[in-house]
C-alpha cells in the first residue's frame, strides 16, 4: 500500500470532489482526507489517497482524462509534512517598488508626402522589375528539372 497526495487545479468547485473521488475509487484507491480551497486562479483540491502502488499509473491516466482539471500533481504523502499547493497564488512582500516609466521616445522625422514610386527613378523601377522576372524564370526552370517536366514556356519580357 502507498499513500499519495493529489493536488489539482480546476475552474469550478461544484461537484469537483465527487467527480475526482469517483475516479480515485474506480482505480482502486480509497480517500483518506481532502481539502477544497478557492483561489483567484480557480479551485485548489488536495486529496490524500491510499491504494496499490501498481495502480498509480492508472490513477494518473484517469486524472489526465478528467476534463474538469486544469492541472494536477501526484506525490508520495508523508505524515506531518505540510506541502504548499503547487497552484496556490503566492503573495510576495519583498518591498520592491518599480522604477518610473521611461520618457517616450522622440517622434521620428516625417517622410516626404510623395509616394514611393515617385521617389524612385524610372530606371530603378525597371531594374527591380527585371530582377523579379529573372528570379521567377530561374525558379520555374529549376522546378521543371526537379519534377521532370518538359521545359516550360519562357517568361515574356
Amino acid at each position: 500500500m502507498v499513500e499519495l497526495e493529489i493536488q489539482a487545479l480546476a475552474h469550478e468547485r461544484d461537484g469537483l470532489l465527487v467527480e475526482v473521488g469517483r475516479l480515485v475509487a474506480l482505480e482502486g484507491f480509497t480517500l483518506a482526507r481532502q481539502r477544497l480551497v478557492q483561489d483567484p486562479h480557480g479551485t485548489l483540491l488536495s486529496m490524500v489517497v491510499r491504494g496499490s502502488w501498481f495502480h498509480k499509473r492508472a490513477l494518473r491516466g484517469a486524472l489526465e482524462r478528467c476534463e474538469r482539471l486544469i492541472s494536477f500533481e501526484i506525490q508520495p504523502w508523508k505524515e506531518g509534512e505540510e506541502r504548499p499547493h503547487f497552484a496556490a497564488t503566492r503573495h510576495l512582500n519583498s518591498g520592491y517598488v518599480p522604477s518610473p516609466p521611461a520618457a517616450p521616445p522622440a517622434p521620428a522625422p516625417a517622410l516626404a508626402a510623395t509616394p514611393v514610386a515617385r521617389r524612385l527613378s524610372v530606371g530603378a523601377v525597371f531594374t527591380l522589375v527585371r530582377l523579379v522576372v529573372d528570379a521567377v524564370g530561374a525558379w520555374r526552370l529549376s522546378w521543371a528539372r526537379e519534377v521532370g517536366v518538359a521545359t516550360p514556356r519562357p517568361v515574356l519580357r
